[in-house]
């Protein structure tokens, strides 16, 4: 009877570890997933905000920005952070106020390459949204932190 009841045992304590373990593990990927979508509203609000020693602080060269017309490289800091002022600066001609941000998926590659999909709007000082569009943003995981090392958006 003993021997009966010790596979059941066994299997009884795996069972429990197993569970424990993707309980740690779906644990690890909602800490990693709110420290990417902190990241990433950050850097929206830096936008806005023209703060370009926050966005240069959480992006990571080679940067690459692929849109609807063409796809650029930035292999500096100070190359990547000329591009952001000249199209941030730009949407002052059409008196940008804010943009609206819905993160609909983080996909996690592996422990430190992740992409996030999401859809934006670009609203003016009216209300108006005048621009919209879609993106995948590149994030990876250097020295604990996420930093965005690209983006592929398709605007309307």
């Amino acid at each position: 009877m003993r021997l009966l009841v010790l596979p059941f045992i066994f299997l009884a304590l795996t069972s429990c570890a197993s569970l424990n373990e993707a309980r740690a593990s779906k644990a690890k990927v909602e800490q990693e997933r709110s420290a990417i979508l902190e990241v990433a509203g950050k850097y929206t609000k830096a936008f806005i905000n023209k703060n370009y020693a926050y966005i240069k602080s959480v992006t990571q060269t080679p940067f690459i920005a692929a849109g609807n017309q063409e796809t650029l490289t930035f292999q500096t800091k100070d190359e990547l952070i000329r591009h952001y002022k000249s199209v941030r600066e730009s949407l002052d001609d059409v008196s940008y106020s804010h943009s609206e941000n819905y993160y609909r998926k983080i996909q996690f590659l592996n422990d430190t390459l992740a992409l996030v999909e999401k859809s934006y709007g670009r609203v003016n000082t009216s209300g108006e949204v005048f621009h919209t569009g879609r993106g995948i943003y590149l994030y990876r995981k250097t020295d604990n932190n996420w930093y965005l090392n690209g983006r592929i958006e398709a605007g309307k």
